[in-house]
């Protein structure tokens, strides 16, 4: 009897060994379930988030699109209109300078300049008078 007590014994400690091991590799199957989960999770998170920034990165770029398209055409018009201020004033001149030098009055009458064309005249004068006032307190200093 101590023979099958002893093997009796002997056979429950490897069963209850067995069974431990089996609790363990379960435990271990179960962390690394929770593991592959919670990676699957973090995988699915990541994902989600570059797909959120992929689709921001498209909006910014659109509207980026549109603002350096809206530059573009402001500076542009603002080029223009400098150029057509620029050929206006050389315009002006040139008929001031004809109008001046040949006494147009019929045409400064007809135009209605007449009085635009005086009143350049004048401070042009004013600007000759300041300029040698300017002249006389620069020798004096």
């Amino acid at each position: 009897m101590p023979e099958a007590a002893e093997s009796s014994c002997w056979y429950s400690n490897g069963l209850r060994m067995f069974n431990q091991a089996r609790m363990l590799t379960n435990m271990e199957e179960k962390k690394m379930e929770e593991k592959i989960k919670l990676w699957d999770r973090i995988q699915r998170g990541m994902e989600a988030g570059f797909d959120a920034a992929m689709s921001a990165v498209h909006t910014i770029t659109a509207k980026a699109g549109e603002g350096i398209e809206l530059t573009r055409l402001r500076r542009e018009k603002a080029r223009l209109e400098t150029q057509v201020t620029r050929r206006l004033a050389e315009l002006g001149n040139a008929v001031f300078e004809k109008v001046s030098k040949d006494r147009l009055d019929e045409i400064t009458e007809k135009l209605e300049i007449k009085d635009v064309i005086l009143d350049i005249a004048q401070d042009e004068a004013r600007m000759v008078d300041i300029d040698r006032r300017l002249k006389k307190e620069v020798e004096k200093i």
